[in-house]
């Protein structure tokens, strides 16, 4: 028994260590930030598009392909880097439960889409699973109907955009926690804890912000998360109701002290959510970083593929900033650190 235990920890490692290899390898396809700038100063999307073709082997080959809008380029960049990283180790889950997050914020779109957009139809919502188009099926679909009928229930005792966020992001961390409770990996759930942790951070600013009820508050912060519930709710109840500086004070001694103190520099309140998601994004990818070169270990791929998710947000960000006008430095100041 003993020597089986050990051959399955030696090919356990044997498998992070090829895969590990193989992400440094992907990691030269990833756009840096020099490539990111000077696609915006291109000044539209035609140029930028050439940049981003003669930028990575990857945009090269797929950004002319007849049929493909950049909607579809972007969506295509995260399925086949979760096919790749699904590929190179069958012991893990670090691709399953990314590809559950990656379809949580399709999901995300499409209930917006039908519950706020033109000619909204919130009596459609459980539908949308039907619509297709995830990265993950079989059993994860039930997961997603599910979501849905807690999500139709929320917006009929609340319906604002805002309520699509909540629910989604509880109930994102809620099927990855499990997923992970059943095969273990201590860095990804790190990484996820993280983010829940970030999330309620955003849910206590809007909060706070809007004077909301701290009991009421309680029900939206989503599970999973490094820090105490109760630290959220002295940020959304303590004194100097309204204020930012106020609001960062319970963080000032937690992992997203800093996060929270350079945040305090806003000053356009109405800018702060905007601002804050960028951050959390940043502090994600710091994260990340402090494991990229650990070879016996699901590290490097966790930071890979969070990568790719900043890539895919950048040249969304960058494609659709240029096809709105919108000036060079207020499209580079909105981008996300690379991950290379």
């Amino acid at each position: 028994m003993i020597q089986g235990l050990y051959a399955a920890t030696f090919n356990e490692a044997d498998e992070f260590l090829y895969a590990a290899g193989r992400i440094r390898a992907l990691e030269g396809a990833l756009l840096r930030r020099r490539d990111l700038e000077r696609a915006v100063e291109g000044g539209s999307v035609e140029r930028a598009r050439g940049v981003l073709r003669d930028a990575c082997p990857w945009w090269g080959d797929r950004i002319d392909a007849a049929g493909m809008n950049d909607e579809d380029l972007l969506a295509e960049r995260l399925a086949e880097s979760i096919r790749e990283v699904a590929f190179m180790t069958s012991v893990s889950p670090v691709a399953g439960v990314f590809a559950i997050r990656w379809d949580f914020l399709r999901l995300k779109d499409r209930a917006r889409r039908i519950s706020f957009g033109e000619g909204a139809e919130p009596e459609r919502l459980d539908r949308i699973v039907e619509e297709g188009g995830f990265l993950l099926e079989g059993g994860a679909l039930l997961d997603y109907r599910e979501v849905l009928t807690r999500l139709s229930e929320g917006l009929a005792r609340e319906l604002l955009p805002q309520t699509v966020d909540r629910v989604l992001d509880t109930e994102m961390h809620r099927i990855v926690f499990r997923r992970l409770a059943e095969s273990p990996v201590p860095f990804a759930k790190r990484f996820f804890a993280r983010r829940a942790d970030l999330s309620n951070l955003g849910i206590a600013l809007r909060a706070r912000l809007r004077r909301a009820d701290r009991q009421e508050a309680r029900g939206w912060l989503a599970p999973g998360g490094g820090l105490s519930e109760s630290i959220f709710l002295e940020a959304i109840g303590g004194t100097g109701a309204g204020s930012i500086a106020s609001w960062a004070a319970p963080f000032a001694a937690t992992v997203l002290g800093e996060l929270t103190e350079e945040l305090q520099q806003t000053e356009d309140e109405a800018e702060a959510g905007r601002r804050l998601e960028r951050l959390a994004d940043d502090h994600l990818t710091e994260l990340v970083h402090a494991g990229k070169y650990i070879s016996f270990g699901p590290e490097p791929l966790v930071g890979y593929l969070h990568g790719i998710e900043m890539e895919v947000k950048n040249v969304r960000r960058l494609l659709g900033g240029l096809a709105q006008g919108e000036e060079t430095e207020d499209i580079l100041a909105d981008l996300r650190r690379p991950y290379v």
